[in-house]
């Protein structure tokens, strides 16, 4: 029975330090300067709000999760409205 995967490749990889163009990290900033104000401009706590409210509702948050995310909230400003309704797991402490 034959070998599998035998065949050998040596493919040479190159050793470079990859440097950032200041321009690209300025206009970068600004994209980023862009997008926080429009989520400042947008309904943004409504739609923090319309999560938490979902969550004690018991209904389903997939949808204002999703409008929220699309509003620019993060990850982690979405899970803070969720913590407040439902706090936060501690592992319980074994002896």
């Amino acid at each position: 029975m034959g070998k599998v995967n035998t065949a050998i490749f040596h493919v040479p990889v190159p050793n470079r330090v990859v440097s950032h163009d200041p321009e690209n990290l300025r206009s970068q900033s600004l994209r980023d300067a862009d997008v926080h104000a429009i989520n400042a401009r947008s309904n943004f706590l409504a739609l923090i709000k319309g999560v938490k409210g979902a969550a004690q509702e018991g209904t389903n948050m997939v949808d204002p999760m999703m409008v929220a995310a699309e509003a620019y909230a993060t990850i982690g400003e979405i899970s803070d409205a969720l913590r407040e309704v439902y706090g936060e797991y501690v592992r319980p402490a074994y002896r």
